[in-house]
């Protein structure tokens, strides 16, 4: 599941005869097996340098740690030797430097994307994962859902559009600042802010920019619905992280009835790749008091302004050149156009 959306996103870099760069960096924190808890990974990546740390216990049960650091290989593969220290300064204690030395056990981790790993130790292949210990709790539908209350930049590339070759990229913020079930369906919603300072959805925001989501178990990918024009949505398929998302977005006009396979599915619209992180956290979005500069719902300066005109508007969705993909393999295509139908309705009435 975790490698269908870039597979897919290949073949179509394929099919256009250029070349895909599959950029990615892992990310920083804590890592572990949820099927194994009580031992981890504490990992911290700086450009392509590795500083690691392994939180086990000895052959008697005793807690241990190991450490290793250096550089990694094709920015997803680090291959180094454990070490550990002794004879240093306890805590509290004043100042004593410690003696590291090698344990003779090498490490190799293979970053699979920015938050899958595997790691192997000991002779041991462990796959590992990003450790999501707040950013899903409480109220939340569902942790797939939770880890989206916040708020989202992104990039989307244009280039695939002849149009737009000259300046390619356009960016985008999304807030999300609500999570639910309906009929065993987990959703997060919120809206296209008024700008970037905000944080919150207003009431002029919801109604002109609205925007919802779920993750599709059937896909292994997230869909996002944004009412980006009168006439047009803005539909994204991703895979998330737990500060970034990657995949692709398309511009489906609103009278399609099933915008899986007659726009994300079909060669006439064109494919806009696209990048991005988290940048407020739902602490912010829900205005608690650890983020005190979050803004009201509703703003002051709300204009209350229709839907407008998107910067892309006179770009065109459809084109002979728009971008020939692969046939996506999907396990279960009309319960993913369910999901996708019962998301519109979703969006439409909260309007």
């Amino acid at each position: 599941m975790i490698r269908l959306l870039s597979s897919f996103l290949l073949a179509c870099a394929l099919a256009l005869a250029a070349p895909l760069a599959r950029a990615f960096t892992p990310e920083s924190g804590w890592w572990w097996n949820p099927d194994e808890p009580g031992y981890g990974f504490a990992i911290e990546i700086q450009d392509d340098y590795v500083f690691m740390v392994v939180f086990s216990y000895t052959n008697g049960g005793d807690a241990t740690w190991y450490a290793a650091q250096g550089t990694m290989e094709n920015n997803a593969v680090f291959l180094n030797q454990l070490y550990s220290a002794e004879n240093g300064t306890c805590l509290g204690c004043n100042f004593s430097p410690s003696t590291a030395f090698a344990t003779g056990g090498d490490i190799d981790v293979e970053f699979l994307t920015e938050s899958t790993a595997l790691v192997t130790v000991g002779g041991r292949t462990i796959p590992i994962q990003r450790h999501n210990f707040r950013l899903s709790y409480g109220s939340d539908a569902s942790p797939r859902t939770g880890i989206w209350r916040g708020e989202w930049h992104a990039t989307l590339d244009f280039s695939n559009i002849p149009d737009a070759r000259a300046f390619p990229f356009f960016g985008d913020v999304l807030v999300f600042d609500r999570t639910y079930s309906n009929s065993g369906i987990a959703y997060f919603d919120g809206c296209r802010p008024e700008n970037s300072t905000v944080g919150q959805c207003s009431t002029a925001a919801l109604n002109s920019h609205g925007a919802t989501g779920y993750y599709s178990p059937t896909d292994g990918t997230y869909f996002i619905v944004v009412e980006d024009e009168a006439t047009t949505f803005l539909v994204y398929e991703v895979e998330a992280n737990l500060n970034t998302f990657r995949g692709y977005a398309k511009r489906c006009p609103r009278s399609i009835s099933d915008l899986i396979g007659n726009c994300l599915d079909s060669n006439n619209y064109y494919v806009l790749p696209v990048r991005g992180w988290r940048s407020a956290s739902r602490a912010f979005v829900d205005g608690d008091d650890n983020a005190p500069s979050a803004q009201p719902g509703d703003t002051a300066d709300s204009k209350g302004a229709a839907v407008g005109v998107a910067p892309w508007h006179s770009l065109p969705l459809t084109g002979p050149s728009a971008t020939p993909q692969a046939k996506r393999e999907r396990a279960d295509p009309a319960a993913t156009a369910a999901l996708m139908r019962a998301a519109i309705e979703t969006l439409e009435a909260q309007r």
